[in-house]
C-alpha cells in the first residue's frame, strides 16, 4: 500500500495569520499563510503547518512542483489522501467556529 497524499495549494502570503480558508469540491486546499513570500520564508510556514496539522514530520511534507508560485503541489509521505483531505477539513471548520 503506498502510503502518501499530494495535495494542491492555493496560497496566499502576507496574511494576518496561517490558517486554511477553503477546501474546493475537486479538493483544491486554499491558504492563508501568515509569512512574505521571501527567501522561501512562506514555503517553510507552508510545510511546518500542514505537518503540525496533518500529525506527521516536517522533513514528510515536500514541496514538489510551484516552490516559487501561488499555486503548489505537496507531496506527504506517511499519510493517505482522503485522511489528508479530512484532517484538513477539521481545521478549517474549527477555524470558523
Amino acid at each position: 500500500m503506498n502510503n502518501q497524499a499530494v495535495i494542491e495549494l492555493i496560497v496566499s502570503p502576507n496574511k494576518a495569520c496561517t490558517k486554511i480558508v477553503e477546501i474546493t469540491d475537486n479538493d483544491v486546499v486554499r491558504l492563508y499563510v501568515k509569512s512574505p513570500p521571501v527567501e522561501g520564508k512562506a514555503n517553510i510556514e507552508i510545510i511546518r503547518y500542514l505537518a503540525k496539522v496533518l500529525g506527521v514530520p516536517q522533513n514528510q511534507v515536500q514541496i514538489i512542483r510551484g516552490a516559487g508560485v501561488r499555486r503548489k503541489l505537496l507531496k506527504i509521505q506517511g499519510i493517505e489522501s482522503k485522511k489528508v483531505i479530512l484532517l484538513l477539513k477539521a481545521t478549517l471548520f474549527t477555524h470558523h467556529k
